[in-house]
């Protein structure tokens, strides 16, 4: 893999084999190198193939986000998809910056209270019981023990919802 733009220390821009623009990442894949480097298969332990019209944008994100966020978050998708999920290929990027925001936010005192919780309860088991398993991978990492509300509130939820079908949708009753 060629290197096209170094982010960090950890996240490479490179073209794949079939000239496709990937983001790889790895502990210290990308430390010293300069575009147009190789970088080995064994250096890396993410890769992700964003759209083109997308690249530009998470580029500047990705290149803010500690790599230890982006290994939890790696860890979370695989969870997702252990389950039977389908996500949105962003999620990476999407989840990744919701959770870094979301440590800082905790460090610094600052909470957000999730006023759709008890409805991402109720008819997103699977998504809510993922977010469950990320606080505690963020607890495990960083020391950090996010609020319950982010279990329901992660972008990593909404990426995998579906409206609820009519069978799902509470009735109100008439009065």
């Amino acid at each position: 893999m060629k290197i096209q733009k170094v982010l960090n220390n950890n996240v490479a821009i490179v073209l794949n084999g079939l000239g496709r623009e990937q983001i790889v990442t790895g502990r210290g894949l990308a430390f010293g190198k300069r575009p147009g480097d190789e970088i080995t298969e064994a250096a890396v332990s993410q890769t992700f193939t964003l759209q083109p019209s997308t690249t530009a944008e998470f580029t500047q994100l990705l290149a803010e986000i500690p790599y230890s966020c982006l290994q939890v978050t790696g860890q979370i998708i695989e969870r997702a998809k252990h389950v039977g999920l389908s996500l949105n290929p962003t999620i990476l990027v999407t989840l990744a910056d919701h959770l870094h925001t979301a440590v800082q936010r905790t460090q610094a005192g600052e909470t957000v209270t999730n006023i759709m919780l008890w409805d991402t309860q109720r008819f997103y088991p699977r998504e809510f019981a993922v977010g469950e398993a990320a606080l505690a991978l963020v607890k495990a990492k960083y020391d950090v023990a996010l609020p319950p509300d982010e279990a329901g509130s992660s972008p990593f939820t909404s990426s995998t919802r579906k409206p609820p079908t009519p069978a799902q949708t509470p009735r109100k009753s008439r009065s």
